[in-house]
């Protein structure tokens, strides 16, 4: 039986062609790596990390080195721990730098063929976070304070905004002993223009944080649809056909004009207009008596936008 690792090298000629690999040869003996684990797996940023590496028996004489690797600098691993001799456990610990935002990094253990992998969260002091980053004036947004580690004792954070005609100050936020969260709302205003403002937590103990919000003016509606119902008729009766926005025709309304294929079977007024704050209109279609089936296609057109829909006269 073999008494240490054995590496050999296999090589197949054929032609003028050589290809060689490397074989690795383990003890039957030889440990195992069995554990990799960390303790907490969310740090703030410039804390340690507390890591164990376990083996599946005891290290032979000299011990056994286990290889590290880190997949963001943020979290600096060492490149190797060793388990020492007669021993099947090594505890160790990791430095990692200090952050503004998370950073979730993958670290790798490897002895021989086996690989462990574990994530840990490095994680800056404070952090703040918006159910939405935009909105329209008038709406009102949740916001979440998080904190890295839970306080022993309740702390207020003042939360405040950049411009409060946009979006209030939500003042101080409690986040209550033990815990490492707290929610808050910012109203927000109508606009007429878009305004991006800056939400900032803020406390002498664990920090500052931000985020932005922009706040926009309410949207408007562009053509989306133009529909006849129905959509065959006999020559003679009217056919009614609506025009569809996908938000509220702004002030002063939305004019569309409209336009028929063949007047001779169907005719439309030039226009039509939705009323501010609507988002449909209807118009009527006139048709003619025909001495044969007519497919007449009404278009229906704002600004730079065209929507079509076909009348059968028959």
């Amino acid at each position: 039986m073999s008494t240490g690792v054995q590496s050999d090298t296999i090589v197949a000629t054929g032609g003028s062609a050589t290809l060689t690999v490397s074989l690795r040869v383990d003890p039957s003996d030889l440990p195992q790596l069995a554990i990799f684990t960390f303790t907490p797996t969310t740090v703030p940023g410039g804390t340690n990390l507390s890591g164990t590496v376990g083996l599946s028996g005891a290290a032979p004489v000299g011990g056994i080195n286990v290889q590290l690797a880190s997949s963001d600098t943020v979290v600096q691993a060492p490149s190797s721990v060793t388990v020492p001799s007669n021993t099947n456990t090594e505890n160790f610990t990791i430095p990692t730098s200090t952050v503004t935002i998370a950073h979730t990094v993958t670290l790798t253990a490897t002895l021989g063929s086996n690989t462990l992998t574990q994530q840990v969260t490095v994680a800056p002091p404070v952090q703040i976070t918006l159910s939405d980053s935009s909105v329209t004036g008038g709406t009102s947004v949740q916001g979440t304070i998080a904190l890295a580690t839970a306080p022993t004792a309740a702390i207020n954070i003042d939360v405040t905004s950049s411009a409060t005609g946009v979006a209030s100050s939500p003042g101080l936020v409690n986040v209550p002993a033990g815990q490492t969260t707290a929610t808050f709302t910012i109203t927000t205003f109508s606009v007429t223009a878009a305004h991006t403002v800056t939400i900032t937590a803020n406390d002498v103990t664990v920090g500052t944080a931000t985020a932005s919000l922009t706040v926009n003016p309410p949207t408007v509606g562009q053509l989306q649809s133009v529909s006849v119902s129905p959509a065959q008729v006999t020559g003679g009766a009217e056919a009614t056909g609506t025009v569809s926005l996908s938000g509220p025709a702004k002030a002063g309304g939305q004019i569309v004009t409209l336009k028929a294929s063949n007047i001779l079977a169907a005719s439309v007024p030039s226009v039509v207009t939705v009323a501010p704050g609507s988002t449909t209109a209807t118009f009527t279609i006139m048709t003619n008596a025909v001495a044969s089936k007519q497919t007449v296609t009404i278009t229906a057109t704002a600004g730079s936008i065209s929507e079509t829909a076909t009348l059968t006269v028959e």
